[in-house]
């Protein structure tokens, strides 16, 4: 089995690196990973997490020209789809290079969230940088649409430094983040209006 991995998040360490423990706690054996990080700061600590296995790092877009066709068995995309104009189009390119019955994992913002609702127009995802936002009913819809049905779709967890989340919680209400020192701090694990989606390719 191969697995490509794709992340739009412009973060100081690489987003995917729990993938590795994950498929071995769940049984997985991939034979490739090809992971997508547009941030080159980080594909040193990448190659890292993934030593001892096959993997190609690209820091450029997805085309499934970059691998045989139909022959990856798992794709994860984490903050992907919102930032992409024709994510349709996107996704027609995912579904050709996944083999019969292939699995994707996609994470998204959750505009329908209960603190998105709260914070309205502070929402933080509410930026020029997510052309697309989505609930869980309109990313069904778009897979779909796309030659994907849905096997569930759940609310993730995310952790944060503690000290982090303050400083962030400053600047949604205006206020200057300086007032709380940048310093390490223990994980507060929070679910915060991301969605996880898991879909199989329609046959």
């Amino acid at each position: 089995m191969q697995c490509f991995v794709l992340s739009y998040l412009l973060s100081p360490k690489p987003t995917r690196w729990t993938l590795r423990p994950a498929s071995r706690k769940h049984g997985l054996s991939f034979h490739h990973f090809w992971l997508y990080e547009p941030n080159r700061d980080v594909h040193q600590s990448l190659a890292g997490n993934f030593r001892g296995l096959s993997f190609t790092i690209n820091s450029g877009i997805f085309h499934a020209s970059d691998m045989p066709a139909q022959s990856v068995s798992t794709a994860v995309m984490i903050h992907v789809l919102d930032h992409l104009l024709q994510p349709k189009e996107f996704l027609h390119e995912v579904r050709a290079s996944l083999e019969p019955g292939g699995v994707i994992l996609i994470v998204t913002h959750d505009c329908a969230s209960g603190l998105a609702r709260l914070l309205g127009r502070r929402w933080p995802p509410y930026t020029l940088q997510h052309p697309q936002l989505f609930s869980r009913r309109s990313l069904a819809a778009l897979l779909q649409a796309s030659g994907f049905d849905v096997v569930e779709s759940v609310k993730t967890t995310n952790y944060f430094p503690v000290a982090f989340l303050m400083r962030a919680a400053l600047t949604v209400f205006g206020l200057p983040e300086r007032l709380i020192p940048a310093a390490e701090s223990p994980l507060l694990g929070l679910k915060l209006g991301n969605i996880g989606t898991i879909a199989r390719k329609s046959t």
